[in-house]
């Protein structure tokens, strides 16, 4: 039996852009109901129920909305969204009980490292022999696979091969369930009775579950001559012959619900794909050139996305290039074989990376460009690495994985591989080696600002959707923020204002510019208080009088969010990075760039100290921050305790990362 909090996990994995079924309750919401332990009960017992196949409204939990999607042919392809709360279930369900003894090796849909590419690789090292055990590669396509299973035979398949999701499949298909579809103010409803559900968690692994005695009659009734590999409902066999009017005669006969489209199959002997390649499972094996050929074609269909973002707004601009568009061949760097024409990469690298530098609007072309891009978010630049870079480690640790995958299934040994690597850990050895060799190398400011941009403060408008006015950017700004996470300075070699000049971050320190700090200070400080005013139980005093002083601190906060005592008074400072360092240079000593930083930013902590420490009549905590968003591990731990009590938090964040950004920009000399 699952247990208690285990829905809440499923939670944290679940995509937060998922979208709403028909009730309406969104990701979002459903994040703020689990802040309530009521909630987080009633979850768990309904997660209990279904397993048990006695939860109630399962009429209303097993609906589903259905959005019709225009196809490029012109034809409508149905996207069903199911509720949130029954995939939230499901996945729980799945996570508990699913093992992958379950089904055969050779069944690579559900519960497999690296999906569709062990049967890629199975292609590959096919075609780069001379001349292999198999001469024929057959691809077998069915009618509406998924619909047409039997539910029949998807509850006894369930019961022989994963018993104890029985009662669970039982409650959520023994009876047909609504697909709904909205219209302009009417809603029709369908009724689902044949196949599983789509967009249900448990919806592959039932589907596998209802195949599997059909793969294994078939791979039996082929034995020597034919080697079943399947994803999902692609089957593919790899044949010694040409076996295909036995396939038919099989599935003539098979009463699963499966349907042979025999249009759309097909039978190419390996020497075929050899010589003029072949494309299988969103990728492509054969030669060189073939292989270059699909890379570029797939190169062109970014190109044309990263041209049709021209005269939209430089957030979704950004946004749409970072989070969708340079993502996009991501999985060919493990599927498809590149390292006989890493070359082919540069074209997809440099469009990006130009389109970074289009958006940031400068003149400039540095040295760092390329590095500072590329490098990880985490890391403090834009996290639009090299595909040249990425693609030999992506690929290496794809064969590992997959192979391991094959020797299951060919009973041979596929590679040398006695441990594992993951992408992850190549990639993330990698660049540390490479943001350490450059960031070395950085000036005092350049790595100050670097630093501020590694901060969660200082990446946060990189991932902000501005669903409302607070959280847009216009073009100016989102062209400043470019410059100063790049490291770029305005046009002008020297400062207009004081002649000085004119490295990154001197914009921030120039006494000549129109003075905007006190406009930021106030504009952060009111956004605490407005935030922590919503706080339970706590009272927020704006600008307290220190006692026989003239002097007032920014704010005293009384009740549970005060980090120290039942009251604390607190005082803010945002210091510019490239402010004059005013700590003796022993102290610096010895110190790494982050330490030294923090030693720097130590010196404004403590001389707030002197001036207020024993004058409140309350604790007294400063608050320190820098104009990129750097916090202090003093003032770090108050935002965590803060994190914890108030409501909307992540909102605070994103809004304090963006005003940060626009007092900035008003400033900088483009």
């Amino acid at each position: 039996m699952p247990a208690d909090g285990d829905s809440l996990e499923a939670m944290k994995r679940m995509n937060t852009s998922t979208a709403a079924g028909p009730s309406g309750w969104t990701y979002s919401l459903t994040k703020e109901a689990y802040k309530v332990d009521s909630f987080k009960h009633f979850m768990d017992l309904l997660v209990r129920l279904v397993v048990q196949g006695t939860a109630p409204a399962q009429q209303m939990l097993c609906a589903s909305r259905l959005i019709p999607l225009a196809k490029s042919d012109g034809g409508v392809r149905p996207i069903a969204v199911g509720e949130i709360f029954y995939r939230l279930v499901m996945k729980v369900v799945m996570r508990t009980y699913f093992k992958p003894s379950c089904l055969h090796p050779y069944q690579l849909g559900v519960g497999t490292s690296g999906g569709v590419e062990p049967i890629v690789l199975a292609s590959q090292l096919q075609v780069d022999k001379d001349e292999g055990q198999y001469k024929y590669m057959i691809s077998l396509d069915f009618r509406n696979a998924f619909n047409t299973i039997d539910r029949k035979v998807l509850a006894s398949a369930t019961f022989k091969h994963l018993q104890p999701i029985t009662k669970a499949v039982k409650w959520a298909y023994n009876q047909p369930s609504s697909l709904l579809v909205n219209g302009d103010d009417t809603q029709a409803s369908l009724q689902s009775s044949q196949g599983v559900r789509q967009g249900d968690p448990l919806g592959p692994l039932l589907f596998s579950l209802a195949v599997k005695d059909t793969l294994q009659d078939l791979q039996k009734i082929l034995g020597d001559r034919a080697m079943v590999l399947a994803y999902l409902d692609d089957v593919y066999l790899f044949a010694t012959e040409d076996v295909m009017a036995d396939v038919e005669e099989f599935f003539a006969k098979v009463t699963c619900g499966l349907q042979l489209n025999r249009s759309k199959c097909s039978v190419v002997s390996w020497d075929d794909v050899r010589q003029h390649g072949r494309e299988i499972l969103g990728s492509m094996v054969g030669p060189r050139e073939a292989r270059a050929g699909f890379l570029r074609s797939k190169t062109a269909q970014v190109r044309s996305k990263v041209e049709a973002l021209d005269g939209v707004h430089s957030q979704h601009q950004l946004l749409l290039l970072l989070r969708c568009i340079q993502a996009e061949l991501r999985h060919l760097q493990r599927s498809l074989r590149t390292d006989d024409m890493l070359e082919e990469w540069n074209v997809l690298d440099t469009l990006l990376h130009e389109k970074v530098k289009k958006l940031r609007g400068s003149s400039r072309r540095q040295v760092l460009d390329t590095w500072i891009i590329g490098i990880p978010q985490r890391y403090g630049g834009l996290g639009v690495p090299l595909h040249s870079d990425v693609a030999p480690m992506a690929y290496a640790s794809m064969m590992e994985q997959a192979c391991v995958t094959l020797e299951a299934i060919f009973h041979q040994r596929s590679g040398p591989y006695e441990t594992l690597t993951l992408q992850r850990q190549r990639t993330g050895a990698f660049y540390e080696l490479e943001f350490n060799k450059k960031f070395d190398t950085l000036s005092r400011d350049q790595r100050n600002v670097v630093l501020d941009s590694q901060s969660k403060l200082g990446r946060k408008w990189l991932s902000t959707i501005p669903y409302n006015k607070q959280l847009k950017l216009s073009d100016t700004e989102i062209s400043y923020a470019l410059h100063i996470r790049t490291l770029c300075p305005g046009k002008d070699n020297n400062c207009r204002k004081c002649g000085m000049e004119n490295s990154v971050g001197h914009d921030d320190i120039c006494n000549s510019r129109e003075n905007l700090r006190t406009a930021r200070h106030d504009y952060v400080k009111g956004l605490l208080m407005r935030f922590l005013a919503a706080a339970p139980a706590s009272t927020i005093t704006p600008e307290p009088a220190v006692r026989n002083t003239h002097l007032r601190t920014d704010f005293r906060v009384t009740g549970p969010a005060a980090s120290k005592g039942n009251s604390c008074e607190y005082d803010l400072t945002i210091i510019a990075p490239t402010a004059s360092v005013k700590t003796a240079a022993t102290h610096l000593k010895n110190l790494g760039p982050l330490g030294r930083y923090k030693m720097e930013l130590s010196f404004y902590e403590r001389e707030k100290v002197n001036k207020y420490g024993d004058l409140t009549d309350t604790s007294f905590v400063p608050l320190l921050l820098t104009a990129g968003g750097f916090v202090t591990d003093s003032s770090n731990e108050v935002f965590q305790k803060w994190r914890k009590i108030t409501p909307h938090y992540e909102m605070l964040t994103r809004l304090l990362s963006l005003g940060l950004i626009r007092a900035r920009a008003a400033y900088f000399e483009f």
